[in-house]
């Protein structure tokens, strides 16, 4: 993802380490690979079962990368991606710098991209929407300091 390797350049990240973001960057899903297609292309909501299914994917994703040596990094930004800086997230409820530097940076690279793109039960945000959107979200899902980076790198 070039927004993640964009985001860790401005947070000072070279060399081998940004090398290791993007592939970790590109993986970070991988668990979603492993759920029906029904659940993943669904037009609306999800209901309770799905969304189980669909926060078994971190988990998932994170296997399939180990059995696959992947990269240590790979394998914790898979499982990492979806916890919140407040402690709210999945799978494990971690908060603030126990979340792996590069879940955080591709946690809010993905949810911009998200933001931005039309899917089956949203339509495109603006960049000013998605922004205001990502400043409110400040501290509690996502690292103060990278969105301060972020916004810096956007604007």
């Amino acid at each position: 993802m070039p927004l993640s390797l964009a985001l860790g350049r401005t947070l000072g990240i070279t060399g081998r380490a940004l090398s290791m973001l993007g592939e970790a960057a590109g993986l970070h899903d991988a668990g979603k690979s492993l759920l029906p297609p029904d659940v993943l292309a669904k037009p609306g909501p999800l209901n309770e079962g799905e969304w189980t299914l669909m926060r078994r994917h971190p988990l998932l994703g994170a296997r399939m990368l180990e059995a696959g040596r992947a990269h240590g990094a790979c394998v914790r930004t898979a499982l990492a991606h979806h916890e919140n800086y407040d402690g709210s997230g999945y799978p494990f409820g971690l908060r603030s710098s126990d979340i792996p530097l590069f879940a955080r940076i591709v946690a809010l690279a993905d949810t911009y991209d998200a933001l931005r793109s039309r899917r089956s039960y949203k339509p495109a945000y603006s960049h000013g929407h998605s922004m205001r959107l990502i400043l409110k979200a400040r501290a509690l899902r996502f690292d103060p300091h990278v969105v301060d980076a972020f916004c810096w790198l956007m604007n």
